[in-house]
């Protein structure tokens, strides 16, 4: 394993010829290439294209929130989040 740079492209080349590396594996988490997205919506297709569960948690949290300001009334929230095609992407419910 090796961490941090090479000194840009002849860098990693010299460094691969150096060590005899035939076969580099991208083990990068999906969370590193979420945090380059440039919008929410890139952020979703991220999230979603790699099983990560952000619209549920998103919900979650936007439950938590209403139920908060309903301080304490007998009411079910539930909350749905849909993606720009209308496609049910994300949700929280119960009591």
């Amino acid at each position: 394993a090796h961490i941090g740079g090479f000194g840009g492209r002849e860098g990693l080349i010299n460094f691969l010829e150096a060590n005899k590396i035939n076969l580099i594996v991208d083990a990068t988490h999906p969370f590193a290439t979420i945090k380059k997205a440039n919008s929410a919506l890139e952020v979703f297709e991220l999230a979603e294209s790699h099983n990560l569960p952000l619209a549920d948690r998103i919900a979650d949290k936007a439950r938590i929130t209403a139920l908060n300001v309903l301080s304490g009334a007998p009411v079910a929230v539930e909350i749905l989040v849909f993606n720009r095609q209308g496609r049910l992407v994300g949700m929280a419910h119960g009591w």
